[in-house]
């Protein structure tokens, strides 16, 4: 008998259902380990996978974002070439000057905002109350695309119509 039986040696021959356990456990303790060991490698994998699908929503978020407003920005330029091939009036350079600042950007559309411009002071030059019909956030808007035309502009820019 060895000095494991003699732990619960209870006076009996028979081994009792905690014996039992206790040498079940210990003949079948690598099977446990190994059964321990998958659980947490499974539990691993699924967090990195967990992992790896945030990330990918995240870049698809991004991406539909960007793809989106590029649409946008798309739309709101074949609206302004519409409206700039027509006649101009007043309000029609209020669209145009309010398209213009929807899709701005600054290699692509400085033709575009010189010309919005254009047409913004010749309106102010012939009506006085020109001005009130522009809204405040409207000449920030402008003032911005503005700003941006002046940052890249080179040694053979014509500043006159940004300034006035």
């Amino acid at each position: 008998m060895s000095f494991n039986n003699l732990v619960f040696f209870n006076g009996d021959v028979r081994r009792d259902r905690r014996q039992e356990a206790m040498f079940d456990s210990l003949v079948h303790l690598n099977e446990r380990d190994r059964f321990l060991n998958r659980l947490r490698e499974m539990e691993q994998k699924r967090e990195v996978e967990e992992k790896q699908t945030k990330a990918v929503r995240k870049i698809q978020k991004v991406w539909r974002g960007y793809r989106e407003r590029d649409t946008l920005r798309l739309q709101y330029r074949a609206q302004f070439d519409a409206l700039s091939d027509g006649k101009r009036t007043i309000e029609v350079s209020l669209q145009m000057a309010q398209l213009l600042v929807n899709f701005y950007e600054t290699n692509k559309d400085e033709e575009r905002l010189v010309m919005t411009l254009v047409e913004l002071v010749k309106a102010r030059t012939a009506d006085r109350a020109f001005e009130q019909r522009v809204r405040d956030t409207q000449r920030l808007l402008l003032a911005r695309c503005c700003v941006k035309f002046l940052n890249a502009a080179t040694e053979n820019t014509i500043f006159f119509h940004i300034f006035r």
